[in-house]
């Protein structure tokens, strides 16, 4: 049996008040713990850190056999983020945390971020090619970002347990009740509106083909953002729909109905979303919709995520075949000649997806290298880009965007002044910390780590408090997301993230839901399925 995010016996400090008692059959009240509680969580986090630090020695050594190039300083403070990020991994590993759990789900991709994919660089010496020198030897950068990484983990950490200390302390919490008869007549309004949107947008360009050949140029959808937001936020409106409507039916929590449910959707969001060829357009609505099943109809077990890794990396070459090749070129993927062909002409294989797509090593280190030489003329932005990203929900028609995170992230690459639009221009994604060091400098990375904590520490508080139904637990896994997409991205991305993605599904919800006030002594969840140490099983 696996334990729950809703019912873990096993929480940080900031979490054991509201946690539940051995036998299950009482919950503390905030402030107090259940006995034995403090020496469970030192042993368990004591576990925690002997295995991070011997698997990460052991992938380590790994690595050395491979290449005498990690007989060199720079793997110590890898190491040290690897072993510090990992003790959350780990706890996912062991079934202490949920497998939707912020906390889990940022220590198994903080282990790859922070940990594996400077090594991964370095055995594959794979690089970003900047149009500018790159290090000699990238080695001491990314071993010198690896130390500015290790201070903002402390601090990520230390953050997210003050705020979830102060989130365990308050004496009310709120609690959304949805209304099933407001909810049909919001919805059904959201609905139309999206759809009548989405067959305008196909129409606008001549069907399926024409509007899968327009979004090879950027330039076609000038002016329509908004629409696009609205359009493409039907199929999680719909999958929405069913889950409240039909999803306590006993036949419909079924597997066989449910699996050829998100078949279905998966179809709905690849022709309604993927045609654009932009990935996360499909990775982030079925992270949600998955995850829609999991908190408000039924827990998911960890082999959901070991058998959809693999499918991940190979969807996330794949879809690149499309992007290039089109619809017809998808066959090319069983052709060595087109991958090698894809490969020459835009620089783009298996390995930078890997490490391109889904790190940020190089180009945070690339940066750091650049902002410490001394013949450096770039002037730090001091806010600027957050500027630029937030201008980024005010159309062109109103007032033209600021250049933002472009002119200042091709400065820093460049030189100052170098930035000219539609010439030489730098559209990278540079992360939470690459950001930080175009406004505030290195110095001021540890501290951006600080908002990542305040986040995952705010979210986690809010699910292991969630009534079983209250409504917000439709809109979970996109608060999961968005701690990912908060170290990954840039504040103009997570941005429209967050109004493109989550926007209208949001307000659908807030305007279908009766907001309460209950006394956090209440007991929070109605816990079913229960093992015989009070920890809701994972089907």
């Amino acid at each position: 049996m696996a334990r729950s995010l809703f019912s873990s016996v096993h929480l940080e400090p900031i979490a054991q008040s509201e946690s539940t008692s051995v036998s299950g059959s009482t919950t503390s009240l905030p402030g107090t713990r259940p006995p034995g509680i403090e020496r469970s969580a030192f042993a368990n986090g004591g576990i925690n850190i002997f295995i991070a630090f011997n698997l990460c020695l052991l992938m380590l050594a790994a690595f050395i056999l491979t290449s005498n190039a990690f007989l060199q300083w720079f793997v110590l403070p890898i190491f040290a983020c690897g072993v510090l990020v990992g003790t959350d991994a780990i706890d996912w590993f062991r079934k202490r945390l949920d497998i939707y759990d912020p906390v889990g789900f940022l220590g198994l991709y903080g282990l790859y971020f922070f940990f594996l994919a400077p090594f991964l660089h370095v055995h594959w010496d794979l690089w970003t090619l900047f149009k500018v020198t790159s290090p000699q030897d990238w080695r001491n950068w990314l071993g010198l970002m690896a130390f500015l990484n290790l201070v903002g983990l402390v601090l990520y950490l230390s953050s997210r347990c003050w705020i979830g200390a102060i989130s365990a302390a308050r004496t009310r919490r709120i609690k959304w009740q949805l209304n099933r008869l407001r909810f049909t007549v919001v919805m059904g309004g959201a609905l139309l509106i999206s759809g009548m949107l989405l067959v305008r947008l196909f129409a606008s360009f001549g069907g399926l083909a024409g509007y899968i050949e327009a979004s090879k140029n950027p330039a076609n959808w000038d002016g329509l953002g908004y629409t696009v937001a609205l359009a493409e936020s039907f199929p999680i409106l719909a999958f929405m729909t069913v889950i409240v409507l039909w999803g306590d039916k006993k036949i419909f929590r079924s597997w066989p109905s449910l699996m050829v449910t998100l078949l279905l959707f998966i179809a709905i969001t690849v022709v309604c979303r993927g045609l654009r060829g932009n990935r996360s357009d499909i990775i982030w609505p079925l992270f949600w919709i998955i995850g829609i099943v999991h908190f408000y109809v039924r827990p998911l077990s960890r082999k959901w995520i070991y058998l959809s890794l693999p499918i991940f990396l190979l969807f996330m070459y794949a879809y690149q075949f499309f992007d290039y090749y089109g619809i017809s070129g998808l066959p090319n993927i069983v052709n060595d000649d087109a991958h090698a062909e894809l490969a020459e002409r835009t620089g783009y294989s298996f390995r930078t997806v890997v490490l391109g797509d889904l790190g940020r090593s190089d180009v945070q280190a690339f940066l750091l290298h650049r902002l410490a030489q001394t013949d450096n003329d770039y002037e730090y932005a001091w806010g600027d880009t957050y500027v630029g990203g937030v201008s980024r929900l005010i159309p062109r028609s109103i007032m033209e965007r600021p250049p933002g995170k472009v002119q200042r992230g091709t400065e820093a690459q460049y030189g100052w002044g170098k930035y000219v639009p539609d010439s030489l221009s730098s559209s990278k994604v540079y992360g939470l910390a690459g950001e930080t060091m175009l406004n505030f400098g290195p110095l001021g990375v540890p501290v951006a780590f600080i908002i990542l904590g305040i986040v995952v520490g705010s979210t986690r508080h809010l699910l292991i408090t969630l009534p079983v139904k209250d409504s917000r637990r439709l809109l979970a896994p996109f608060l999961v997301n968005l701690c990912l997409v908060v170290l990954i991205a840039d504040l103009d991305n997570i941005i429209w993230f967050i109004a493109k993605d989550g926007g209208l599904p949001i307000l659908v919800v807030a305007l279908s839901s009766s907001i309460s006030i209950v006394s956090a002594s209440d007991k929070p969840l109605q816990r079913t399925n229960l093992d015989d140490n009070g920890i809701a099983e994972e089907l």
